[in-house]
């Protein structure tokens, strides 16, 4: 199954729903399709899957507000499967499965979306990286944070969850020197300053 481990629903629509993202990544992803098929014909298919997936946003606003959040993720599962680099939709189906309780299962979309990313990969590894340190999993959150980081393309808050799992973690001097970085890259942000004096005391507290 490719679902998350408590996705594998028995809803008829749900399996309609991902027969639907199937449906769509075999019209817009195979290879040896494209490799063979008219390029007018290819940028029908694409433009059919991106209005396909607009109108699943749509429908996810719908389910919002009706309180259905396992028809959303199914909705975003077969968004991310239709477009991998979606680091919209990967996120806030990880968020849901988690504010439900099934944080096994937001790691696994979560996982799953950072290692089939064509793009955005530092947002999707930072999207991960904060839902560890969200669920106080501070060691976990350190290699993806550090991979967003280094990556590029993220903001502010890749760097600050970072300082702060070093911090947790007990790394004060790894903690101390991405604030400077953040010193650095953003002079202007209100962050730095009050967390660096934190850590600086810890520090000295130690005698270091």
């Amino acid at each position: 199954c490719i679902l998350p481990p408590k996705s594998c629903y028995n809803d008829p629509m749900k399996h309609a729903l991902l027969a639907l993202g199937l449906l769509l990544v075999g019209a817009a992803l195979p290879a040896a399709a494209q490799k063979t098929a008219p390029a007018a014909t290819k940028v029908q298919v694409d433009g059919i899957t991106e209005a396909t997936l607009d109108k699943l946003w749509i429908e996810t606003d719908k389910y919002w507000h009706e309180g259905d959040y396992n028809r959303i993720v199914d909705l975003c599962r077969i968004v991310i499967e239709a477009d991998p680099g979606d680091d919209e939709a990967c996120g806030s189906a990880a968020y849901l499965l988690w504010s439900m309780g099934d944080t096994k299962a937001a790691d696994w979309i979560l996982e799953y979306g950072s290692k089939r990313a064509p793009r955005n990969k530092g947002v999707f590894f930072h999207e991960f990286g904060w839902h560890l340190y969200n669920t106080k999993r501070y060691k976990e959150a350190l290699p993806y944070l550090q991979k967003a980081v280094a990556a590029g393309g993220v903001a502010i808050t890749t760097y600050t969850t970072l300082a702060h799992s070093y911090e947790k973690t007990g790394d004060l001097k790894n903690s101390l020197k991405t604030w400077e970085t953040i010193k650095q890259r953003y002079p202007e942000h209100i962050a730095w300053k009050p967390n660096m004096a934190r850590v600086k005391a810890k520090l000295a507290a130690q005698g270091q």
